[in-house]
């Protein structure tokens, strides 16, 4: 959804009926762009959280409760309507009025602008160097069940656009909101050490430098982590902003590249680190074995850094040629 509804003209040919958010507001921003352009449309957030996390303020109904049982209760009223059951459905409407199946040329068009994106963009992804590749081999080479620590800034940005769907149940998780990325490093290896098999955590290159104590720490028995950093040499996410047209001051005063040498880091922990400057090099990074369960303290073989070296001006330069190739398949779609 993320690469399809970039372009206006195909969010605007998607208009639904009705939306069903589950939970906060989706990271993508065009996905979020998309909730509010149609925002006439009856939006539902249903969340177990009991709080208020509708900050596009699209919502035109909060539906406090657990999603799984109330869905399921939804899809058997809606079966139960379908087959003309007596009972009443929405606001007092007889059985079976409101309740014909949904129009199969609406569902035509996302799945054709859906496999359209995705046949533009997979070439670059196993061929090219970026960040939005590495997202994608690290989505890719997980094995099932694998706890995906995702860290924020560009990470997690890049697997909601270029990870593609996988049908191994993975467990991601990440920080949200106004921890930024305070304590990534801390939270992967915690969550490595409660799952108690081999986990996996893709973070930047600031991020890690933010957290870089936590390697030091003295580490939970059981830890097997590997750390992919993706080494950009400063805040590549800033990119994004029109501020990057305005050199200097842009680059030493917002992107404030960082010359640290994370082989040094990796040393001074006593872990292993390993270089990578390829797709193909990734993936051979990705499929190594994790070793054996980590004793208690630092220095352990459950360990382990891969630095994903990229050129910040190169990245951004392919992920726009890729975004728009999507974009323009997308849209040929319709």
């Amino acid at each position: 959804a993320d690469l399809c509804l970039r372009d206006d003209e195909v969010a605007a040919a998607l208009r639904p009926d009705l939306v069903v958010r589950i939970g906060r507001a989706p990271t993508s921003a065009a996905a979020c762009r998309y909730l509010e352009r149609h925002r006439d449309i009856p939006q539902i957030v249903l969340d177990a959280a009991h709080r208020w996390r509708d900050h596009l303020d699209t919502g035109s109904r909060p539906l406090a409760g657990e999603p799984v049982a109330t869905l399921a209760e939804a899809e058997s009223r809606l079966g139960e309507a379908s087959l003309g059951d007596d009972a009443s459905v929405g606001d007092g409407a007889p059985a079976g009025e409101g309740t014909a199946p949904g129009d199969p040329a609406w569902a035509g068009r996302w799945r054709a602008v859906e496999t359209a994106a995705w046949a533009a963009v997979e070439p670059a992804l196993r061929s090219e160097w970026f960040e939005g590749a590495v997202a994608a081999a690290v989505a890719e080479g997980l094995p099932e069940r694998t706890p995906w620590f995702i860290g924020n800034s560009m990470p997690i940005r890049d697997v909601d656009t270029f990870a593609r769907p996988v049908d191994r149940a993975l467990r991601p998780l990440g920080f949200r909101g106004a921890s930024g990325i305070d304590g990534n490093v801390s939270g992967a290896l915690g969550a490595a050490a409660a799952a108690g098999r081999p986990a996996v955590a893709l973070v930047g290159d600031l991020t890690l430098l933010h957290d870089a104590g936590a390697l030091l720490a003295r580490h939970p028995a059981g830890v097997r982590l590997h750390i992919v950093v993706v080494q950009n040499r400063g805040g590549g996410i800033f990119h994004m902003l029109p501020i990057r047209d305005h050199d200097p001051p842009f680059t030493p005063y917002v992107v404030m590249p960082q010359p640290a040498d994370l082989a040094a880091v990796a040393a001074a922990a006593r872990i292993p680190h390993r270089p990578v400057a390829s797709v193909a090099e990734l993936r051979a990074a990705l499929a190594e074995d994790p070793g054996p369960p980590a004793e208690a303290g630092p220095g352990t073989p459950g360990l382990r850094l891969t630095e994903a070296r990229i050129d910040r001006h190169d990245n951004w330069e392919r992920r726009a040629a890729v975004v728009a190739r999507a974009r323009r398949a997308a849209r040929a779609a319709l």
